[in-house]
């Protein structure tokens, strides 16, 4: 039994350190942990949490990116790719659509993502000190779907908007968090997206809204 307990624990103490060789490849080459700086993209992510992002590669719809601000390249932003060049984003009835055409022209490849009302959290927002009740549910995007916060009552407004054909455009899963996404800042260009956030590494505590954010965890 004695040896038997000793093989095991040498061959954990490989494996971890074998993870650990690993882990560190990765993050020297490949991944960079970043600190979330707003409730933008609450309920995904919110203030504080610490996430993964790998580097490179091209934004694609859903992808959760991290780019420089358009209009201020020493600043990063954060956020939900929704429209690539050469799609419209409308809010027609306060709901988000997605197509391949100009405002107006109602041809059939016009997206309104499905939504899944899941509860209504009461959630603090600690960017603001202000606790809200929230509409919380899923929304599919493309291949993905992903969580989003609304206030409830809230209605979404969005001005019909062609994205030029080298630009993306960020929406935050939060869309009642105002002045951190396309809709403040404008198109973003694709060429300065510092890579795509990929899982949590640290969640922090949300106050009893109940999110279930844990280590380790994929984000979509």
């Amino acid at each position: 039994m004695k040896n038997f307990l000793k093989i095991l624990f040498k061959i954990v103490l490989w494996v971890g350190g074998f993870l650990l060789i690993v882990g560190g490849v990765l993050r020297f080459f490949f991944v960079d942990e970043v600190v979330v700086g707003h409730n933008g993209m609450a309920p995904t992510m919110i203030t504080g949490e610490k996430v993964f992002l790998w580097r490179g590669g091209t934004p694609d719809m859903g992808d959760i990116v991290v780019c420089r601000h358009p209009g201020q390249p020493q600043i990063f932003v954060m956020g939900r790719v929704i429209a690539l060049g050469g799609m419209t984003v409308t809010a027609p009835r306060g709901q988000l659509t997605i197509s391949a055409t100009a405002p107006g022209n109602n041809r059939p490849d016009s997206t309104t993502p499905d939504r899944d009302i899941m509860s209504h959290p009461r959630f603090h927002d600690v960017d603001n000190g202000v606790t809200t009740e929230m509409t919380y549910g899923i929304e599919k995007l493309g291949n993905t779907d992903h969580y989003f916060f609304e206030p409830s009552h809230f209605t979404f407004r969005l001005r019909d908007h062609v994205v030029p054909d080298d630009k993306i455009y960020l929406l935050g899963d939060n869309r009642g968090y105002i002045g951190q996404d396309s809709r403040y800042f404008g198109d973003v260009d694709p060429q300065t997206c510092k890579g795509k956030i990929f899982m949590r590494m640290q969640p922090v505590d949300d106050e009893g809204a109940n999110l279930g954010h844990g280590w380790l965890d994929i984000l979509d």
